[in-house]
């Protein structure tokens, strides 16, 4: 009876330490996840960050200095809680242009985000360049709107796209005036003299021809606004959201979605907590002030 007892308190105690031991484990391996898709996500918001800063108005009538829109074939995707009563976040995936200079040449850059047929894909940089005395109004935004990411004999990916980050979920650019107030289609007009703002519907989808606005805010999905700044117009400050889905989700949601889009998909909108969220203010230092 004693040795039975011994046994008994033995087993219960291993039991405890066991079970220790593996909460300390997925806490651990949770640190870990978070610390990577942390690092991860602030090192893209750093690079993005610090190229947004360096927007240069090329001066051109017609050309584009900066564009920001939803990428049409993706729906946004809308997250709840788990017991999905309310809903918690629109997740929003837009492509990125815009214009710098540096010396005698002028870069285009642009940011895309590839595969996300159901709302998560892969982050790419795109660049092109061209010296100074041949920048046009399109040769730059046009490479970049153009361009095919894969070579469509071979289906390798074109060396004009460079991947910077996996499980993006969520990415969208906010403009605001010298004054701080948010440039949107549905915000109030305001005075500014350098500002010619033409506002347009979701169904508008074309400049009229002959005008002199150099800023187009266009009616974009899920209420957000397309951003067009033509020729001599930047914005003074630059909001950028970027959310990141952590890997061992993403990996369950890659698996889900081979099998079912929809399975996939209701998995996903009910891990908003598993998704990091970042956000940075913009200076552009050479807009009007």
């Amino acid at each position: 009876m004693e040795l039975l007892v011994a046994v008994s308190i033995m087993s219960l105690i291993v039991y405890a330490l066991y079970h220790m031991f593996n909460q300390t484990q997925k806490a651990l391996r949770g640190s870990i996840t978070q610390v990577d898709v942390l690092e991860a996500g602030r090192a893209a918001l750093d690079m993005i960050g610090r190229e947004l800063e360096q927007i240069t108005a090329t001066g051109i009538a017609g050309a584009t200095n900066l564009y920001a829109g939803s990428i049409p074939a993706i729906a946004p995707v809308v997250q709840s809680d788990l017991d999905e009563q309310q809903p918690l976040r629109t997740n929003v995936l837009q492509e990125l242009f815009f214009v710098s200079r540096r010396t005698n040449t002028w870069v285009g850059t642009g940011y895309r985000i590839l595969g996300a047929q159901n709302g998560v894909g892969s982050l790419y940089r795109f660049t092109v360049s061209t010296n100074y005395r041949f920048i046009s109004s399109n040769n730059l935004s046009g490479a970049y709107f153009t361009a095919d990411p894969t070579n469509r004999a071979t289906g390798a990916l074109s060396t004009n796209f460079h991947r910077v980050a996996d499980g993006v979920i969520h990415m969208r650019l906010l403009a605001y005036d010298p004054q701080g107030r948010r440039i949107g289609v549905e915000t109030t007009n305001f005075f500014h003299p350098q500002y010619r703002v033409l506002r347009q519907t979701l169904r508008q989808a074309s400049l009229p021809v002959g005008t002199a606005n150099n800023v187009i805010l266009r009616e974009d999905v899920a209420r957000q606004t397309r951003l067009i700044f033509l020729s001599n117009a930047l914005p003074a400050y630059l909001e950028l959201e970027f959310g990141v889905v952590e890997p061992d989700t993403l990996v369950q949601y890659d698996s889900m979605r081979l099998a079912s889009a929809s399975v996939a998909q209701d998995f996903l909108r009910k891990r908003a907590n598993k998704v990091h969220l970042f956000r940075q203010r913009i200076p552009i230092r050479t807009a009007w002030q």
